[in-house]
């Protein structure tokens, strides 16, 4: 893996081992003393502290010093252990947020992929039918600028009668009562069955 890694990015091997390892004493680090930006008061405090990570990296890179920067990590990591499982968290809030965001615009760019092949597809469909209808036409005995004057017509004629089509289709009947005739005043009306009398 190193060996194949190395050659494709020019590297020794040595270089490609060493850069390795500071990216694990890296993650080390960060899990044990992790501050973000907003838990210092000035940019300069938070730009001194990024530089005591990198001088704590580069001292656990190197075996000579690896055993005294091991305890001042130590004694990072006891400082405040919870504002470093706060920020921890909140990291990986960000980079879940992040993935979510690069998956959603990955399936938004299959969608219009998908949708630029299905417009091309009925694209084609639609040149082929009207290449068919015109061969139709002058089969029937029309001239080939008559059978496109013809199918013009047609093409213009569609959109209108599709639109007709639906409005008559999205009629339906409604039952209006309307007041019937006046009961004349002499007219009994009618009781409930238990009153009515034989």
């Amino acid at each position: 893996f190193f060996e194949n890694r190395a050659l494709y990015l020019g590297m020794s091997r040595d270089e490609e081992r060493w850069l390795a390892l500071e990216r694990d004493y890296r993650r080390q680090v960060r899990k044990a003393y992790y501050r973000r930006e907003e838990d210092f008061a000035t940019l300069v405090q938070y730009n001194d502290y990024l530089e005591e990570v990198e001088e704590i990296v580069a001292g656990l890179v190197d075996e000579k010093q690896r055993p005294a920067t091991r305890a001042r990590l130590d004694k990072l990591r006891a400082a405040d252990p919870s504002l470093t499982a706060h920020n921890r968290a909140r990291l990986d809030e960000d980079r879940n947020a992040m993935s979510a965001a690069v998956e959603a615009e990955r399936r938004e760019a299959q969608q219009r992929a998908a949708q630029r092949l299905q417009e091309a597809k009925e694209a084609a469909e639609e040149e082929a039918r009207a290449k068919a209808e015109l061969q139709d036409e002058v089969a029937a005995g029309k001239t080939v600028a008559d059978a496109q004057a013809e199918l013009e017509r047609r093409r213009a004629a569609a959109p209108a009668a599709a639109a007709a089509g639906a409005a008559a289709a999205g009629k339906s009947y409604s039952y209006v009562p309307t007041a019937g005739p006046a009961r004349p005043a002499d007219v009994p009306r009618a009781q409930p069955l238990h009153e009515q009398r034989e």
